[in-house]
């Protein structure tokens, strides 16, 4: 009998052993899970601001306060003739011509002393192409000399102690084609700023329908639709007019940016409340409504959202349009980096109540060990020998328990009902010590 006894027991141990042995690779598993995870999710944060920049076609780059270029992105390096690496630790003043260094300079210096953007026309020299005359702004970097304006440290881009305190954007010249205006440079500028990874995506891309706004003077309220028109996931407007034209082209499911969404081209009109092509919702515009353009926010060739302007009859020209393109590229350019830290953190999220169960589990034996004067191993296999009789993993049946005895906190002491299940010792009899007292309830 004593032999059966001690193969009983030993089967036991052997089972109680399995299990902890599972619950700590499980442990140990989710924790390396967790460490990638944040490892993934601080990868891209850093990596926001960089993919936004290098998403544009507008020549970006930043410098420090001496004029070293601390961050280019491959359209700023394409117009120097130069790799983004060999870019980086120049002077730019030694890429501009002679004669304008001192313009530069000087620029840099009220910008950095002023807080405002500065205005600059200088030629720039090129590997090759001689002198190339160029519109820039330049602006001082958000929160410059500190680490939450610091262009990130990604490998090949911005050494990690280079924290940018300028930021340009260089607008070649094409023949005698007149000065680039300012406010179309320093909404590209500003905009370059913008990232997905703090704060909600409805806030960010009201910032990026601000840019847009300051971009195209003829308008006086833009939007940005994510999804489509007729079921958009995401609203975002800079003012109440554009939130009701917005909802006006929703009522009536006809409008510029419903058809901007499905052609996938820019859609513009002079009149938006006379149009032919949208007699529902010309009924429906207030008088004197006048022009509108939507430009789609396409990736490859799936269609993301819309971006819309109101305003002026000039919104009809086509030059109108072509100004709000770089925007559109930077609202895929975001809306990729939100899925992508959206992601992130849901995994981090689920690692994260992962790694508490081996605390939910500690918990459980310790109210078993108090309850029943069970040792750890006993408390455990206790565990181990409700969860196979409920078919359910051991975790769940530690969170039962704990929320039990949470449940039944105000129960007057001495008149605590026993869990269901639990291996409760008769009054007066001895308390089990030890794993061949606890053993599984026949079946």
């Amino acid at each position: 009998m004593d032999t059966m006894e001690d193969m009983e027991a030993i089967e036991l141990r052997l089972e109680v052993t399995t299990e902890e042995l599972r619950v700590a690779d499980e442990e140990l598993r989710a924790q390396q899970e967790l460490i990638d995870g944040l490892l993934r999710g601080r990868a891209a944060d850093q990596l926001a601001a960089v993919r936004l920049s290098a998403a544009l076609p507008v020549p970006l780059v930043g410098t420090d306060r001496d004029g070293l270029v601390t961050q280019a992105n491959p359209a700023a390096a394409a117009l120097f003739h130069l790799e983004v690496g060999r870019l980086r630790g120049k002077p730019l003043a030694v890429l501009v011509e002679t004669a304008d260094r001192r313009v530069l300079r000087s620029a840099l210096a009220r910008a950095l002393s002023g807080g405002t953007a500065e205005h600059l026309t200088i030629g720039i020299t090129p590997r090759r192409d001689g002198v190339v005359p160029v519109d820039a702004v330049v602006l001082p970097e958000p929160g410059a000399g500190t680490a939450e304006g610091a262009w990130p440290a990604v490998a090949g881009t911005v050494p990690a102690d280079s924290a940018p305190a300028a930021r340009w954007v260089l607008v070649p010249r094409v023949d005698a084609a007149p000065a680039a205006d300012v406010e179309l440079l320093t909404a590209l500028a500003g905009m370059s700023t913008l990232s997905a990874v703090d704060g909600d995506l409805r806030s960010v891309l009201t910032r990026l329908a601000t840019f847009l706004l300051r971009a195209v003077p003829a308008a006086v309220g833009a939007s940005v639709v994510v999804g489509s028109p007729a079921s958009p996931t995401v609203l975002a407007g800079t003012d109440q007019l554009a939130q009701t034209l917005d909802g006006l082209q929703l009522r009536a499911a006809e409008g510029p940016s419903w058809d901007a969404y499905e052609s996938g081209q820019p859609v513009a009109t002079a009149r938006l409340g006379t149009d032919d092509r949208w007699p529902v919702l010309g009924r429906a515009v207030p008088a004197g409504t006048g022009g509108a353009v939507a430009v789609p926010i396409v990736a490859g060739s799936r269609p993301l959202g819309v971006l819309t302007l109101y305003g002026t009859p000039a919104l009809a020209e086509p030059g109108q349009a072509r100004r709000a393109l770089p925007f559109a590229t930077a609202a895929v350019a975001l809306l990729h980096e939100n899925d992508t830290v959206t992601e992130l953190r849901r995994q981090e999220a689920q690692l994260r109540e992962a790694l508490t169960s081996r605390a939910m589990i500690d918990q459980a034996k310790g109210i078993l060990m108090a309850r029943h004067g069970l040792d750890a191993d006993a408390a455990f296999a206790e565990l181990t020998r409700r969860s196979q009789h409920a078919n359910v993993k051991l975790r769940e049946v530690a969170r039962q328990l704990v929320e039990e005895v949470s449940g039944s906190a105000a129960t007057p002491s001495g008149s605590a009902a026993t869990p269901s299940g639990s291996a409760a010792t008769p009054s007066g009899s001895a308390r089990p010590r030890s794993l061949r007292s606890v053993r599984p309830a026949p079946s």
